[in-house]
């Protein structure tokens, strides 16, 4: 197979789940060191930067692709496509920490305060899914 072939076998929704993986992971976590420690920023090198700023927004998005399944109305048993539910975890995901990153920036909100802010979206979020799968009967 050559390159071209491989570029034409590529579908829609790989392209976004790409796309969506990489505004929803890595970004983000580029955003908050370069917000929070901005010397960091300019003294890390590639692939120990790239493994910081993922580790960075990487717990958000599992949490977030562990419940979202329940909120589709999927069941334990159920077979779904993982990159719908990546997709929308990772839209969701990136919407809270731009959303919180946004604040920071116009307020100078102090890291730790940034991190809270999170701490709680996300408690008010996986409570919502609780709620959401107990009165559809689900479980994980």
């Amino acid at each position: 197979m050559t390159i071209v072939s491989d570029l034409k076998s590529i579908d829609g929704l790989f392209t976004t789940t790409l796309l969506v993986l990489f505004l929803s992971v890595i970004a983000p976590g580029v955003l908050i060191i370069y917000l929070f420690l901005p010397e960091l920023f300019l003294e890390l090198d590639g692939i120990k930067f790239v493994l910081l700023a993922s580790s960075l927004s990487l717990p958000v998005f599992i949490l977030n692709c562990v419940f979202m399944p329940a909120v589709m109305g999927y069941g334990k048993d159920d077979n779904y496509d993982f990159q719908h539910v990546g997709v929308l975890s990772g839209i969701f995901s990136s919407t809270i920490l731009y959303g919180c990153l946004i604040a920071a920036y116009i307020f100078a909100l102090k890291f730790s305060l940034f991190l809270g802010i999170i701490v709680i979206i996300e408690v008010l979020w996986l409570s919502f899914c609780s709620v959401l799968m107990y009165r559809k009967g689900l479980k994980l």
